[in-house]
């Protein structure tokens, strides 16, 4: 170590001093990189701290997604009074007839008087004393024996045959009710093949679950023209919505697929395929002209760049965030109660004129108020915390989409600020996650399905039966009549023209 201080050689003293100089400064940039590493450590450290709090109450706590400050209580089927989820058949929901009614008649045996006793007591016709009780018959398999008479000809000799009914397949000891059943128990009530197999054994019907799939293929290649006709529907209407969610196929690999949707009030429209590329959703739209609401992710950005399409964010995927941030972030209930004021505003509309209305002159206000609660906190939270990711995703939502820095669309705003221009824009995309409700709860029943040919036969059926479910169609009624008409040769239509056709016999 060198003394400085009484050192007397110029050229030295300079040498020394830029060798400390040089020091110095990688000092600084060591402590520097120090101070980042424990800066993202603390990032990360907060960012799994908030994912754990979040997951407990997830799993742990009952209370709803609303939490305990929610002050805007809101009920089960209040998406109902949204105006954009109206069901276009009407509000009460369609049925062909109501529970069958057994008369039971009780009679008089010992024909004696219950207060003194007396045996001249007369019967009072058309008198009774009613109560209706509601019961339920075993469900319960029989054979049904077909006797087909035959009539000989005394002229020819030869020998004419009653027709029987028709059959779900010709020769075969399967009935069309006994499909519908199989179809209904699985992709409505989610009860897995081999489940069935097992409650049919324990009421003397003994089938192997390979037979029960055929039950079903049979019936999808009866149906398999309607979902193709339910889609026409869908994109035939102003507004429509698309969402994804997981399936796997399980075979040796267990390849990764995904069940797309595209829905609105008219139906809902699934198909399966072994990719989440945005491809798939542009060919399902392919010819749609109108709005197009989806969730935030990447493979929807597409919607972007087509002229003919306006897309919209959805203010309840922004919600959701804002309540799992509260959990860490109480600051984020007053970004909750601002939403909560958006749809408030929403349930007030009786129709699409006064919606409009309302959107400029209340709905409007609020968005600023939005905006301006951003600015406050722009910057405050670490980006990888639960309140730091709710804001980024708001803050986005509320910009025109940018494309390598510049805006696609000069006059576009951003996704979830559509909802101001276009009184047809509805406010979230609830809708399309309850579409994809039926398929994730089969998922939870039977995982996943065992092959291509098996997933398109379930996509079948989920967009059928999801229809009925959507427009308050009775599925039975309409699956039995759909295959009956079918066997015939005759027209085959929608749900909702199925529905129409009720509504006139009523």
């Amino acid at each position: 170590m060198f003394k400085l201080s009484k050192e007397k050689s110029v050229g030295f003293l300079k040498e020394a001093i830029i060798f400390l100089e040089e020091k110095v400064v990688k000092l600084e940039n060591e402590n520097a990189a120090l101070k980042e590493l424990c800066s993202d450590e603390n990032a990360v450290k907060k960012q799994l701290m908030d994912e754990l709090a979040i997951l407990k109450k997830r799993y742990f706590d009952s209370l709803s997604e609303r939490g305990k400050k929610d002050k805007i209580p809101r009920k089960k089927r209040d998406f109902l009074k949204l105006i954009h989820n109206k069901n276009p058949l009407g509000e009460l929901q369609l049925q062909t007839e109501g529970l069958d009614e057994i008369e039971t008649i009780h009679k008089l045996i010992d024909k004696i008087c219950s207060f003194c006793s007396s045996n001249n007591i007369k019967k009072m016709n058309g008198c009774y004393e009613e109560s209706r009780e509601i019961e339920i018959i075993e469900k319960k398999f029989i054979i049904k024996k077909h006797l087909r008479e035959k009539w000989i000809c005394q002229d020819c000799n030869k020998i004419t045959t009653a027709k029987g009914g028709l059959k779900l397949i010709p020769g075969g000891k399967y009935s069309i009710e006994l499909a519908i059943s199989i179809v209904i128990d699985k992709f409505l009530n989610h009860i897995p093949l081999d489940r069935q197999r097992k409650m049919m054994a324990r009421n003397r019907l003994y089938i192997d679950t390979k037979t029960i799939f055929g039950i079903t293929d049979h019936l999808e290649r009866l149906l398999e023209s309607i979902p193709k006709l339910i889609l026409k529907e869908i994109l035939s209407q102003k507004t429509t919505y698309v969402d994804e969610s997981p399936m796997n196929i399980f075979h040796p690999e267990r390849q990764k697929g995904y069940i797309w949707s595209v829905s609105n009030n008219y139906g809902q429209y699934y198909q399966y395929e072994l990719t989440r590329s945005g491809d798939v959703a542009k060919e399902m739209l392919k010819g749609f002209s109108g709005i197009v609401v989806s969730d935030a992710y990447g493979g929807y950005n597409f919607l972007y760049f087509m002229k003919e399409i306006i897309h919209s964010g959805c203010w309840a995927h922004s919600r959701r965030k804002f309540v799992e941030a509260e959990i860490t972030s109480p600051i984020a209930q007053e970004m909750v109660d601002l939403t909560d004021k958006l749809y408030a505003i929403e349930r007030k509309a009786q129709d699409f004129k006064h919606l409009q209305i309302l959107r400029e002159s209340e709905s409007t206000i609020i968005v600023n108020e939005i905006e301006l609660w951003l600015k406050k906190y722009h910057g405050k939270y670490l980006k990888k915390s639960a309140i730091g990711k709710a804001i980024k995703y708001l803050e986005r939502g509320l910009r025109p989409f940018e494309s390598k820095g510049k805006i696609v669309n000069k006059n576009q705003v951003g996704a979830l600020k559509e909802f101001l221009n276009n009184e047809y824009v509805p406010l979230d995309n609830n809708a399309a996650e309850r579409s994809q409700r039926d398929p994730v709860m089969g998922r939870k029943n039977y995982n996943g399905f065992r092959t291509l040919d098996g997933a398109d036969t379930a996509m079948t059926f989920y967009t059928i039966i999801g229809t009925c479910k959507r427009l308050e169609v009775p599925p039975w009624a309409y699956l039995k009549e759909m295959a009956m008409r079918s066997l015939q040769g005759k027209i085959i239509i929608t749900p909702f023209q199925f529905g129409r056709e009720l509504q006139d016999v009523k």
